[in-house]
């Protein structure tokens, strides 16, 4: 019995050692408390062994002392730890310092009892029992279990408190570390007075120390994480599915309910999940994105769903899973930035750089198709700022897209190039030149007044070559308008290639005229 009991302590104190060991690879406040306590544990249970079977009465008497000395330090040990494993900062302010001093005493009291004998002493050591004799009238005796019990209580304390304070999930953790603090308090009052070697209190004390660090760092926290994950992935604003290697539905969030409504049928959302896995077959992979939309509470969203398949250490399927991201706000929000980078913001038409791309598109998609591309303008424009105001220039601006967009189809392409120059590409079969001229002459009655006579003119561009750049198309158009830009009783012009070499005679003309007065090769007539 005497053999067993001894590598009963001996095991413990390698076990406590292993869990001194692994607290310290923590590198936190609470990893560092751990394992000082650990440490100071495995202390103890040495020190006890070497008091249980190691003859000799002043050995004896000193191994005694200091376990008790030990046993201080363990507690104060205790308290950092409960300290930081509860965040009771306030619990234990002022105690640490006196705790410490206290200790420090009642060490150098404890040790100097082997020799002086005014705090315990031995009677007798025999093979079973180690009677132990307490000086009740040793006021140090009195304080040292006034200390520990008093401080022990006060841990127990702080842990019901936290209990009371705390929520469900950390009331858990903290109810564990109590009952084992508590069991432990309860064997150490049950033995007072006894003198059997075969001490179970320091054994249940070894016992709390292995289990404080297995519910530290092992199953509290574990526990932890999975209820404060499940609470997480439930509240989380996306749909969460997980099915397990044989296609059986494990897990889904109230999210996915709320997209799919399947009354909790998971056998719905497995059969989903089969066709899905038979549509891609052999281009299935372990990780895969893909964009879809749903309809959710009557609007549509537009969800972005990543898929992972996961392996163990021996790359064995474990379980699939479907995270739905809602991009809704994000879809919507690039929309709209690409409606602005496309589009003007008065008249809401196309930019030029979109109508640019747009037609070249459109016109080599449509090769059967002859289109018109067309180019208006309006004569002396910034006059209607200047006379009438801003407002009233947006007024006509935006009449003006009217004009241009009222005749809307699949093959139809309007844009406002630039301050009043707006453009329209058609298949030449829907352009009515009689209703045109008709809205244009509406157009200007509208705006014009005695002071002012709006005049709008347009340009036609048949399209032959459809790899052409529409810039040069546009330009082409423009070169008929302006052909008819002073003549009030027309507002159409087609282009030709005899007004091309009209315009490049003209630009021929331009580009002489600085060479020409710097030669001073200009000269004056005067009619008498």
């Amino acid at each position: 019995m005497r053999i067993i009991y001894g590598l009963a302590v001996l095991l413990e104190a390698i076990l406590i050692a292993h869990c001194a060991i692994g607290s310290f690879k923590k590198h936190d406040r609470l990893g560092k408390s751990v394992c000082i306590y650990e440490t100071l544990a495995f202390a103890c249970a040495t020190v006890f062994f070497v008091f249980t079977f190691v003859p000799g009465h002043i050995v004896t008497v000193l191994a005694k002392g200091l376990t008790m000395a030990l046993f201080d330090w363990m507690l104060i040990a205790l308290m950092f730890y409960t300290q930081y494993y509860t965040g009771a900062v306030k619990t234990f302010k002022g105690v640490q310092a006196a705790s410490m001093i206290f200790a420090v005493l009642d060490t150098y009291m404890l040790i100097e009892n082997t020799w002086t004998n005014k705090i315990f002493d031995i009677e007798s050591i025999k093979a079973e029992n180690i009677k132990v004799v307490f000086n009740n009238d040793s006021l140090w005796y009195r304080l040292h279990f006034i200390f520990t019990y008093a401080f022990v209580i006060l841990i127990i304390f702080t842990y019901l408190y936290m209990i009371i304070k705390s929520s469900r999930m950390y009331r858990e953790a903290y109810e564990a570390i109590a009952v084992v603090i508590l069991i432990g308090f309860s064997f150490d009052i049950a033995t007072i007075g006894s003198d059997s070697i075969y001490d179970l209190t320091m054994i249940i004390y070894g016992a709390m120390a292995i289990i404080i660090y297995y519910l530290t760092y092992r199953y509290v926290p574990n526990e932890l994480i999975e209820n404060m994950l499940s609470l997480v992935v439930s509240d989380m604003n996306n749909g969460i599915i997980c099915y397990d290697r044989k296609g059986r539905c494990i897990y889904y969030n109230d999210l996915m309910e709320a997209i799919y409504r399947h009354g909790g049928n998971m056998s719905v959302y497995e059969s989903k999940y089969s066709q899905w896995m038979e549509k891609l077959g052999d281009d299935r992979r372990d990780s895969m994105t893909f964009q879809t939309d749903i309809e959710l509470n009557g609007e549509k969203h537009y969800f972005e769903i990543a898929y992972k398949r996961i392996y163990d250490e021996s790359n064995r399927v474990i379980c699939d899973y479907f995270v739905y991201n809602d991009r809704t706000q994000m879809y919507e929000s690039w929309v709209q930035e690409k409606y602005k980078a496309s589009h003007d913001s008065l008249t809401g038409l196309l930019n030029r750089d979109q109508f640019y791309e747009d037609v070249h598109d459109m016109v080599n998609k449509y090769h059967d198709t002859t289109f018109y591309l067309i180019c208006s303008n309006i004569k002396d424009f910034k006059f209607i700022n200047e006379i009438f105001g801003m407002e009233k220039g947006n007024q006509v601006l935006i009449k003006q897209a009217k004009l241009m967009a009222s005749n809307p189809s699949e093959r139809t392409i309007c844009a406002r190039l630039m301050n009043d120059r707006f453009a329209l590409c058609l298949p030449r079969e829907e352009f009515d030149e009689k209703r045109v001229a008709d809205s244009v002459k509406e157009l200007q009655c509208e705006f014009t007044g005695n002071s002012f006579h709006m005049h709008m003119y347009m340009g036609v561009y048949e399209i032959r070559d459809r790899d052409e750049a529409v810039r040069i198309m546009v330009d082409k158009a423009n070169i008929a308008a302006d052909t008819i830009k002073n003549n009030y009783d027309c507002c159409v012009a087609y282009y030709d290639e005899h007004l091309l070499e009209i315009s490049i005679e003209q630009r021929r003309l331009l580009g002489e005229f600085e060479p020409a007065l710097q030669k001073d090769e200009f000269v004056m007539y005067l009619q008498p």
